[in-house]
């Protein structure tokens, strides 16, 4: 699915446009905040606690500071920290469901007892330890939320690992002996587009690997036939160690060729 594609699919969802749009809003707020902020949001007055008005549009506090300034200036570290953490949460919990999902047996039980075991933890009162022994500080917060909220990550991510490992595309790298970081990443993709600029010594060029509608794969020498909705037939392309500096492009000519041959010779049978 191209960008376009999924922006298309993504704006069906009104809700979800609404809420980039208001995101988009809050971080150019935060990001332009000396612009947008009309005064000094430290800046003392001798008007204090007054109503919203023209010159202050959400009045001021019990030391005469502009309250809209404050709110501008104070989306920052909310959303520093929020960015942060999730990224943070995110990046632990792809690696150790990814982990979990691909390899499966005694290391899908170990890590997902480690899961269960941060997840029954109390949350609050770890995040007070924490702080109270390590102190006060963004990335220290940042830290232990993104600790905290790695484990539903890396439930979802295992679920979704365990689904594609046994998908053609991932049985097709292992055909050809690609290694476990190069099957995670086809099982990230979930079958989508994606690019690999060097495939080593044995393969030249940059190859693409495209899934088609008939699920015809052309990658590294790899063609994956269907003839009906159960049907499949891997065929190799022989020894790819030889193949040298020949082009993706090729490759992909030769194997169509080698389908539309196929299919002729089963048309003829029947």
């Amino acid at each position: 699915m191209s960008w376009r594609q999924l922006w298309q699919q993504f704006r069906k969802n009104r809700a979800a446009e609404l809420s980039l749009y208001l995101i988009i809003g809050f971080v150019l707020a935060a990001a332009l905040a000396h612009q947008f902020s009309p005064y000094d949001p430290f800046a003392l007055g001798d008007e204090t606690l007054i109503a919203p008005r023209g010159d202050h549009w959400m009045g001021t506090d019990d030391l005469g500071r502009d309250t809209l300034s404050r709110v501008i200036h104070g989306t920052r570290v909310p959303l520093l920290v929020g960015f942060l953490a999730t990224a943070a949460s995110m990046a632990l919990g792809i690696l150790i469901g990814s982990l979990s999902g691909y390899f499966g047996g005694r290391t899908d039980v170990v890590l997902m007892r480690a899961t269960e075991y941060v997840l029954v933890v109390p949350r609050f009162f770890l995040a007070l330890l924490v702080v109270a022994m390590l102190g006060t500080g963004i990335m220290k917060i940042v830290l232990v939320i993104g600790f905290l909220g790695w484990p539903e990550v890396a439930r979802v991510v295992r679920a979704q690992f365990l689904s594609f490992r046994e998908r053609e595309f991932v049985l097709a790298a292992r055909a050809i002996g690609a290694s476990h970081a190069s099957s995670q990443c086809d099982s990230a993709s979930g079958g989508g587009r994606f690019y690999i600029g060097r495939a080593g010594n044995s393969f030249g060029g940059g190859t693409e690997f495209s899934r088609s509608g008939r699920s015809q794969s052309d990658q590294l020498g790899i063609a994956i036939e269907r003839s009906s909705g159960t049907d499949r037939r891997f065929g190799l392309a022989g020894n790819l160690s030889r193949i040298g500096d020949i082009s993706a492009r090729a490759l992909r000519q030769s194997f169509r060729r080698r389908h539309q041959r196929c299919a002729q010779s089963e048309a003829e049978k029947k």
